[in-house]
């Protein structure tokens, strides 16, 4: 009785198109990628707009005109790819301490090294309330 519906004798044919193992094939790909943040900075450019009310002094608004929001991140927070970069040279230290680490840490140093500069000229940077 056949039931795999393979013609007869097929079924264990190495030649059959259906029984051939191809090796995996690489393909150079390359992709962008936008990455959200949401944190703090601080800076001596902001100007803090006062209200005195019945319990005293609280701040109104804060009028940000002449605050760099990028150049006041970037001075005081890592970009990705400098997170990627640190993590590299951390796996590179590691690997030489402990060589028993050695495949894990060239795994995640050659995932390092697939990432690009970033284009920090589409940074975007708003003030949240």
């Amino acid at each position: 009785m056949i039931d795999n519906n393979y013609p007869l004798g097929a079924e264990n044919d190495p030649n059959a198109p259906y029984n051939r193992v191809q090796d995996a094939t690489e393909i150079m790909i390359c992709g962008d990628m936008t990455v959200a943040f949401r944190t703090s900075i601080w800076t001596y450019d902001a100007i803090a707009l006062y209200e005195k009310d019945d319990d005293g002094l609280y701040i109104k608004d804060i009028e940000t005109a002449n605050v760099d929001f990028k150049k006041e991140f970037l001075d005081q927070h890592m970009t990705p790819l400098q997170l990627i970069q640190y993590l590299k040279k951390e796996m590179e230290e590691k690997m030489k301490k402990d060589p028993a680490s050695k495949s894990k840490c060239q795994s995640i140093i050659e995932e390092c090294e697939v990432w690009e500069d970033e284009d920090l000229y589409s940074l975007e940077i708003d003030r949240i309330d």
